[in-house]
């Protein structure tokens, strides 16, 4: 018999060949359930017991391998462990489904099944009587309702094995996940176990908490009135691998929902009180590396009711002085940051602006963006037809002067937030307010009051942070470049630093960056870019991943701004690409302005790469870039493209960016964050001269440069830029990255451990 610890160390190592031959499943058991197995199992033609080495009888482990075609199992006490076993045997093996028989698993999927069921009495409570037979059942045969794995052999599961057994839902988790308030209330009276959690360190609160707006409240409130506290705060010695609590949970459910229409009462905050009701700790940090409050996360969000409601609890103080694992930043230094509105508001009136009745679109908008304020509704800003699109700053200022930034920043002030606290870089919260907000109103008025509360200049604080607040509202630049259109190669301008090669620091670029884009030349020289440039090549591309699937349209992300997008294979869209760019370079040979070709332009994050069809490729292959040390800049998700002549991308803005051009070459438009848009404008339409015309007439800065291949572009957060590849077969990866310490910039991701970021602009 094969030592139980190789057949271990194989099974878990995933390899095919282990040197022995069970004729069906391998599975792990603890000792302590052995002896009841024996019993039950009984043929050892059919199972064989393999001792492992133990220190203990507690902790060890025996190799259990089922060698015969099926067995028939009686009840046996000691349930949960045991029918683990069980399921997991079942599942290993390739035979028909359910050829265990016990009582016990039997009794426990009655009752799942039964409130699977549907109907019209779905959304009615279980009868108490129903209970209390289904609470008899399990009881007779000794079934533990908390057995994980038993639904791996449903259709949930493609591919079961045995430690998808062991890491499978408990009936509880299940309905959590499908927010099936019904069941889960049922299963809590039955006595499932709330604490118990997914193999991330989900339990079923946390599950709940992300139920969309018609199944969260009932759902998450059972099991909030079942556990009280000890469900609501973070588990102490585990957790979601996020670090995030129920009540951190919560308040990023408000984000999600940003932009659609909101219920009223809103569930979120009504969950919320309930949570606080309950005796939940809102100043308890996430234990995520940000370590942030609950009340960091509302104000992030700016969600002004959770906001009072958190600031209504006895733990008041205590937030408002908390500083997170970001930077040091306190709520009152979220509450004024307005850079991450710029992005989000301006993105989603260019998303909304069809070729149709844009009136309508925008009217709709603005009750879902604003929550109906008539005041900012009528305050968003316009159509900017030379920029095609809508303005960064003008977003900006219509939203300080509609109140829209400023009734969060009242709350903590008259609550007793510190103006003077220092963050990491020595910073008040009054550096990162907009100009307008501490000018003149509410804001201001609040500012004058926690001054002569807290004793302080508020002149002084207000002047020693001056330069940084206006920084964005100041023309710094010239105001328009010489080219006539985007194809002209004449005028063709290096904005900002170019470097010679790969030399450049974090600290360097961090001095750069705050003036203008940096470009470094010979960036990709490394030798950790040599699999890019053997693999990312777009015939290698084809060759190797013309299966996966990719989504493909004339900008990236196409779908979310109203544009046509296919899901199709890369080979697919890669032939597409290169009908379509011929057909557009024979159109601008012609003098037209041509149809902006298909363009694949992927996003995949490096937590759930593996996710990605071509995430392995992009993660395994994006080398490294000496500007961006790990102890100093955190990268963030991979933007991967493939493209051909005249494809490209709209004038967009975001957080620092650098974009590494492995094969081909891109020519930029760019314009400083004074004159930035957000656009949805193909880079293609640049190419006609009126366009560029117009931006001079409107006295718009605006610059054009050429990135060739091995080279990185470092663009500075608010920089709009549109992107045309000159050449086909044009690869690379854009990275948004951020410098240690930098106060967020958008709050999409806001409590967790990679926040998008700007700080010292």
């Amino acid at each position: 018999m094969v030592r139980a610890v190789e057949v271990l160390r194989c099974w878990e190592s995933g390899v095919e060949e282990c040197g022995f031959e069970p004729a069906c499943g391998v599975v792990a058991a603890p000792y302590d359930v052995l002896f009841g197995l024996r019993e039950v199992l009984g043929d050892e033609r059919s199972f064989a017991l393999v001792d492992s080495r133990r220190t203990n009888a507690s902790t060890s482990e025996a190799t259990l391998l089922r060698r015969g075609p099926r067995a028939t199992l009686l009840s046996h006490a000691g349930a949960g462990a045991v029918d683990r076993v069980l399921l997991a045997l079942d599942a290993e093996c390739p035979m028909e489904r359910w050829s265990t028989r016990s009582a016990r698993l039997e009794a426990v999927r009655a009752v799942a099944t039964e409130l699977d069921s549907s109907g019209s009495t779905r959304a009615a409570p279980v009868a108490a009587s129903t209970v209390e037979r289904w609470r008899r059942r399990l009881g007779e045969v000794g079934a533990d309702l908390d057995v994980r794995g038993l639904w791996t052999l449903d259709e949930e599961a493609l591919f079961p094995d045995a430690r998808a057994v062991r890491v499978g839902d408990t009936a509880l988790l299940r309905s959590a996940r499908k927010c099936d308030a019904r069941a889960t209330r049922a299963l809590l009276a039955l006595g499932a176990d709330p604490s118990l959690a997914t193999p991330r360190g989900m339990r079923a609160l946390d599950l709940a908490v992300s139920c969309d707006a018609r199944t969260l409240f009932g759902t998450a409130k059972e099991i909030v009135d079942a556990c009280g506290a000890r469900c609501v705060d973070a588990a102490e010695n585990s957790g979601p691998e996020d670090g995030l609590a129920p009540l951190h949970r919560v308040q990023t459910r408000w984000a999600s929902s940003f932009f659609s229409t909101r219920p009223s009462p809103n569930p979120w905050n009504a969950l919320t009180a309930i949570m606080l009701a309950s005796g939940a700790d809102p100043a308890a940090p996430s234990r995520a590396r940000a370590a942030e409050t609950a009340l960091h996360v509302a104000v992030a969000k700016r969600n002004v009711e959770a906001v009072a409601l958190l600031l209504s609890t006895d733990r008041k103080e205590v937030m408002l002085e908390a500083r997170d694992g970001v930077g040091g930043f306190t709520p009152l230094a979220v509450a004024f940051a307005w850079r991450n509105w710029a992005v989000t508001l301006p993105r989603s009136l260019a998303a909304a602006r069809a070729s149709g009745d844009v009136d309508s679109e925008r009217d709709a908008l603005r009750m879902q963006a604003l929550d109906g304020a008539p005041e900012c509704a009528a305050a968003l800003p316009a159509y900017d037809e030379a920029r095609a699109g809508f303005s960064l700053i003008e977003a900006a200022d219509a939203l300080a002067r509609c109140g829209f930034l400023a009734a969060i920043p009242v709350l903590l002030l008259d609550a007793g937030a510190r103006l003077d606290a220092r963050d990491d870089a020595g910073f008040t919260p009054l550096h990162d307010a907009h100009p307008a907000l501490v000018e003149a109103g509410p804001v201001r008025d609040a500012l004058l009051r926690a001054a002569e509360t807290q004793g302080l200049d508020i002149d002084a604080l207000l002047a020693e942070s001056e330069d940084h607040r206006r920084r964005w509202h100041r023309r710094e630049w010239p105001p328009a470049s010489r080219a006539r259109s985007l194809d002209d190669d004449e005028f063709v301008e290096h904005v900002g630093l170019v470097v010679e090669d790969d030399g450049l620091d974090p600290e360097a670029l961090e001095r750069h960056i705050a003036k203008g884009p940096v470009l470094v030349l010979d960036a990709l020289r490394d030798a950790s870019w040599d699999g890019a440039r053997e693999l990312w090549e777009a015939g290698a591309l084809g060759e190797a991943r013309g299966d996966a699937l990719v989504r493909a349209g004339p900008i990236p992300y196409a779908s979310a701004f109203a544009l046509p997008e296919t899901l199709v294979t890369l080979g697919e869209a890669l032939a597409a690409g290169r009908a379509e760019s011929a057909r557009a370079v024979a159109a601008r040979a012609a003098g037209e302005v041509p149809k902006a070709p298909t363009y694949v332009f992927e996003q995949v994050r490096w937590a759930s790469h593996r996710d990605h069809p071509l995430g392995d490729l992009v993660v395994s292959h994006s080398g490294k870039l000496s500007a961006l040390s790990e102890n100093r800049t955190v990268r963030h998700n991979a933007q991967f493209y493939v493209g051909d002549a005249l494809s490209g991308a709209p004038a967009h803005f975001h957080a620092h960016a650098v974009n590494a051009v492995v094969h081909g070459a891109k020519r930029w438009l760019l314009f400083p964050p004074s004159d930035a848009a957000y656009s949805k404008l193909p880079a293609a339409a640049w190419l006609d001269p009126a366009r560029f015309e117009a931006l001079r007439a409107n006295n718009v800065s605006f610059f054009t440069f050429d990135q060739p291949a091995g080279s990185a572009l470092y663009v500075p957060a608010g920089w709009a830029h549109a992107v045309l590849n000159l050449k086909d077969g044009t690869v690379g990866a854009a990275f948004e990255f951020h410098f240690r310490g930098e106060l967020t910039w958008s709050f999409e991701d806001r409590a967790t451990d990679t926040v998008q970021a700007t700080r010292r602009l």
